[in-house]
């Protein structure tokens, strides 16, 4: 069972993985590069967006993020 299964849209997520990097994001989520890539394809998990909220407060792109993941 996954920890939740709500995503964050596909250009959400492409902002996200092109600001931090896609080997950055891989190294400190602990998963592999293709499953950065498919964040950006097929849309971020929310709780990923809310750890990298937490981890990268002052990253520009949040406020142009229009899903609300500081719930």
């Amino acid at each position: 069972m996954m920890l939740n299964s709500k995503k964050l849209s596909k250009n959400s997520s492409k902002m996200i993985v092109d600001a931090i990097g896609r080997k950055q994001l891989s190294e400190i989520c602990e998963v592999s590069l293709p499953a950065v890539t498919l964040w950006s394809k097929k849309g971020m998990p929310f709780y990923r967006a809310q750890f990298l909220i937490l981890k990268f407060p002052r990253l520009k792109i949040w406020k142009d993020i229009p899903e609300e993941i500081a719930k």
